[in-house]
């Protein structure tokens, strides 16, 4: 039993790194907005609702609800996965360069400076 249950685990793990692309970035910030490999295109600062980043250790994403008036392409592809239908979850742990805490602390930065403009 133990044996199928490890070995469904590893087909499980397998089937989701081919959908991620190695030779890309997992995320992209700057000052027009933020993208992810989730994603199809950039999502503006201007079209982002909230942004809830989990203060404990162990999260891994940072989630970003986009307006109900954004874009219909990013709109169409988050409607794609229920219940949270306008919101994305990026991971932050593994940006080189980063830490976890410094790419919060950014991604905190843009949203505040794209609420006050």
């Amino acid at each position: 039993m133990f044996a199928i249950v490890f070995l469904a685990l590893i087909v499980y793990v397998l089937v989701k790194a081919r959908k991620v692309d190695f030779t890309k970035p997992i995320m992209e910030i700057g000052p027009d907005g933020i993208s992810s490999q989730k994603l199809s295109k950039l999502i503006p600062w201007s079209m982002i609702e909230r942004v809830d980043i989990a203060d404990a250790w162990h999260a891994e994403f940072i989630y970003l609800t986009v307006r109900k008036d954004a874009d219909p392409e990013i709109l169409g592809h988050l409607r794609k996965r229920p219940p949270l239908e306008r919101t994305v979850a990026i991971p932050h742990r593994w940006v080189s360069g980063f830490s976890s805490r410094e790419v919060k602390d950014i991604v905190n930065r843009y949203f505040e400076r794209s609420r006050q403009s």
